[in-house]
């Protein structure tokens, strides 16, 4: 699946990037109602870290790398739409991972292709066949290494909200959201990120990341989500992923790549 390989290199844009803050567009009158959106109640903010602090992530580090112990079914999608969000071109796949006496088989039960992807500056950077290997860990993606909004130093450019519970899958978890406010939080990569902790055990079973970057050739703004379930083995293993990308280079327009894979039938190999 084409698109799959492309998300690497998108992110090679934060090595040279810097930000575009959000920017509001109508009366000072309202910018003031919509930056008081973002004050920072204290308390709320201690219940948040608190929660981070027992927040178990020892689930989501090792999902990928459990997929080596399981045959499964992935399906497949990537979108590609214009300015205008209008469909261009759709190719989908659907692989039955399993072992083998011959080792690891990528059988495609279905596939289908739409359109045609214009990939433009990144054409040479695409793989074809990655229907014929497992997954890579994405976590970093919404996990990345010691984040700005965990350090002290940033803790006044971002702010720290509990949103209702909700459910995911038939867990019912919590949901921490953590946003860059304005001003304090302007030159940010990381805008949001959305946190979602099993009510029984604290362990991160979702998360989100929005962020933005300019790089000398093109702004990328990206969305990330991954969601984690336990195999009836007990095992975390990748349920939903959702990558989007909007890259806007010059000359070329602005195109949006959505990636979403789903895994099921899982199965502990031989």
């Amino acid at each position: 699946m084409r698109a799959l390989r492309l998300l690497p290199l998108l992110c090679l844009a934060t090595l040279s990037a810097c930000t575009v803050p959000e920017q509001f567009d109508g009366t000072p009158e309202d910018e003031a109602i919509w930056k008081a959106q973002f004050a920072q109640d204290p308390s709320e903010q201690r219940v948040v870290f608190d929660l981070m602090g027992e927040m178990s992530t020892s689930g989501m580090d090792n999902a990928f790398g459990n997929l080596r112990y399981y045959d499964f079914t992935r399906y497949t999608r990537v979108d590609q739409r214009d300015d205008e969000e209008r469909l261009q071109a759709s190719e989908q796949h659907e692989v039955r991972h399993a072992m083998t006496n011959q080792g690891r088989t990528f059988e495609v039960l279905r596939e289908g292709l739409q359109g045609e992807f214009d990939y433009g500056f990144f054409q040479n950077f695409v793989s074809t066949n990655v229907e014929a290997e497992d997954p890579g860990d994405v976590t970093p993606y919404v996990m990345p290494d010691d984040p700005p909004y965990l350090k002290p130093e940033f803790y006044e450019a971002y702010q720290y909200r509990l949103r209702p519970d909700t459910l995911l899958f038939d867990q019912a978890a919590r949901v921490v959201e953590i946003r860059a406010r304005p001003d304090d939080g302007d030159d940010l990569n990381i805008r949001r990120v959305s946190l979602y902790l099993d009510r029984r055990s604290n362990q991160l079973v979702a998360a989100s990341l929005d962020r933005i970057d300019l790089a000398f050739l093109f702004r990328e703004e990206s969305s990330f989500f991954i969601h984690i379930r336990q195999t009836a083995e007990g095992d975390w293993v990748p349920y939903n992923t959702r990558f989007e990308t909007l890259m806007m280079m010059p000359f070329e327009g602005s195109r949006t790549l959505r990636t979403v894979s789903s895994y099921y039938d899982y199965a502990p190999s031989r």
